[in-house]
């Protein structure tokens, strides 16, 4: 592909992962379906939430902030990379984000898993050590990206 394009030419494709946003165009039913669907529940007075398969598929998340900063670390430094993945390099099972996202907005619901739906596929983790091997790790974790979110979402609706 290098010899297609002249020196320097980068191109960018982000992949549909789970990426943890919010903005001034904030719908509850538009965040990470995770989070949007238990708020929902706690909006509602619910007391029990409902997710389909066991909860042991894991899953890879990574806040906005952190994608933007490592586009800037690539267009600042130098790669002799084709292909460089972006990722926290962290999984969270199903089970353990619903109890986060649980804790971070305080719903009091029980969290139902229905083991009779499928899972899903079990594992979605990009493999991110090119990136790493160049210096770049994200900053924010999980809980904080949760929490920041949550906290955007209480002050804009």
């Amino acid at each position: 592909m290098a010899n297609l394009y002249p020196r320097g030419y980068q191109a960018w494709v982000l992949e549909n992962k789970k990426i943890i946003i919010h903005n001034s165009e904030f719908d509850l039913a538009h965040l990470n379906n995770e989070l949007s669907l238990i708020g929902r529940e706690k909006i509602n007075n619910q007391n029990k939430f409902e997710i389909w398969g066991t909860g042991k598929p894991l899953r890879e998340f990574l806040y906005v902030d952190d994608l933007a900063d490592s586009i800037e670390f690539l267009m600042k430094n130098e790669t002799d990379f084709d292909l460089i993945n972006i990722g926290s390099g962290e999984e969270i099972s199903i089970a353990e984000l619903a109890n986060l996202i649980q804790k971070v907005i305080g719903f009091e619901g029980e969290i139902v898993f229905d083991k009779n739906k499928p899972d899903g596929n079990p594992r979605k983790l990009i493999d991110s050590s090119k990136l790493n091997a160049l210096g770049w790790k994200p900053s924010i974790s999980l809980e904080n990206g949760l929490e920041m979110t949550y906290k955007w979402f209480l002050e804009n609706s």
